[in-house]
């Protein structure tokens, strides 16, 4: 049996096949909510770095910061390597750029490093920090500490996961519009 066929109304004798339903070359909404939320983060990762900076110049007394030297130093190393990592990747991501990929992915890692050490800096702290006078008990403020530390190390996980998950739709987003290997990208760039 033939295959069925739609002919052009001015000329019955050529037939047309129905268009393939058209890619869509907007992204995925979930990659450009992530990507928007990542800027805004790295917006919030500059003023840990400024205050870093501030602190260590002695501008902010040490006192006031709650961390040791070496724990500012290694927060706001994290801070700056997250923030030129994400930033650029964010931007590259909503541009459609396959280098907005590479860099998403060191992005993910060294975020996640920097979650775990900011949790562990975070439980060093509750000793510390239980002590200031609140009007609470120590053990209900270390107790308090550590719900809010788990919690928050919870939620940046959480978003670590989305962050992977936009990348790796962005990932097939990408593939399904370049050719093979060696061709030209998304508006012909790569």
């Amino acid at each position: 049996m033939a295959e069925p066929s739609i002919f052009l109304e001015d000329d019955p004798e050529v037939p047309v096949r129905p268009k393939a339903r058209a890619r869509s070359e907007s992204l995925p909404v979930l990659v450009i909510v992530v990507m928007i939320m990542e800027l805004i983060a790295c917006a919030t990762k500059l003023f840990g770095v400024l205050s870093g900076v501030l602190i260590a110049l002695g501008i902010i007394p040490e006192q006031q910061a709650q961390l040791s030297r070496e724990q500012l130093i290694l927060a706001t190393v994290v801070n700056v390597l997250v923030f030129l990592t994400a930033f650029p990747a964010a931007i590259g991501i909503l541009r459609k750029r396959s280098w907005g990929l590479t860099l998403g992915w060191i992005a993910a890692v060294v975020g996640a490093i920097g979650a775990v050490i900011g949790g562990v800096i975070s439980i060093q702290q509750i000793d510390k920090l239980s002590n200031l006078p609140t009007g609470l008990p120590p053990d209900v403020m270390r107790i308090i500490m550590l719900v809010v530390t788990v919690v928050t190390q919870v939620l940046t996980l959480a978003y670590i996961i989305t962050h992977c998950v936009a990348l790796v739709k962005f990932g097939k987003w990408l593939a399904e519009r370049q050719g093979p290997p060696g061709s030209e990208g998304v508006d012909g760039v790569r």
